[in-house]
């Protein structure tokens, strides 16, 4: 099971925690920890091979923004930095065009598009989903 969907920008992680673009904040099925004004922090959840950090970002009390961060992956092979990174493009299911380089990519999609960045100095990568477009109504594909 993938946990990004491609068409509606849905994700769903392996422990059954699901966020759909633009939820109301009363809908997101955790009980979110308030950061700042309008971050709030949604824990860590698992996928394969792993789990990733999940932080989102409200406008007008509406999901616009989700940042998943590598909580822990478990490529014992690979350098942290590499680690990280080919570990986000997995659980997004995408390939990385600068895997050497470690380039920003941004990647459009129906629903928005995904920004996934590394940190020259720390190797630290994150993936940013940004929910800017409307798809209509969820598909039985896309829904949690």
């Amino acid at each position: 099971m993938s946990l990004l969907h491609q068409e509606s920008g849905s994700l769903t992680f392996s422990d059954g925690f699901c966020l759909l673009p633009k939820m109301n904040r009363d809908e997101i099925p955790s009980q979110p920890s308030r950061m700042a004004a309008d971050m709030i922090s949604l824990g860590s959840h698992p996928v394969h091979g792993g789990s990733l950090s999940v932080i989102g970002m409200l406008r007008a009390d509406k999901l616009r923004t989700i940042t998943l961060a590598v909580h822990t992956a478990s490529h014992p092979f690979l350098i942290p930095s590499s680690r990280q990174r080919a570990f986000i493009f997995t659980a997004l299911c995408m390939k990385d065009p600068c895997p050497d380089t470690k380039q920003n990519v941004k990647i459009d999609c129906p629903f928005g598009h995904i920004l996934i960045f590394t940190d020259p100095h720390t190797g630290q990568t994150c993936a940013r989903i940004t929910y800017h477009r409307v798809a209509g109504k969820e598909s039985a594909n896309g829904a949690c």
